[in-house]
């Protein structure tokens, strides 16, 4: 989903058309919950105010520039 290359989206275009001309609705999913975006983009544990140490360690936040 987050590659936006010219060659991966032509090959997803092509997918989607496929599976719309048969009456099949597709769509895609980030695991984003166990890694680090950056500083800024990242979720904020409540006990220190910094990135990381939550429940998955890091995870952008979905209010984010990011997200």
């Amino acid at each position: 989903m987050e590659d936006t290359t010219a060659g991966n989206l032509v090959a997803l275009k092509k997918l989607a058309d496929y599976a719309h001309s048969k009456n099949i609705k597709i769509g895609a999913y980030s695991l984003f919950s166990s890694r680090k975006i950056s500083e800024a983009d990242d979720i904020i544990n409540p006990k220190t105010g910094k990135t990381g140490g939550t429940f998955f360690g890091n995870a952008p936040c979905f209010g984010s520039n990011w997200g």
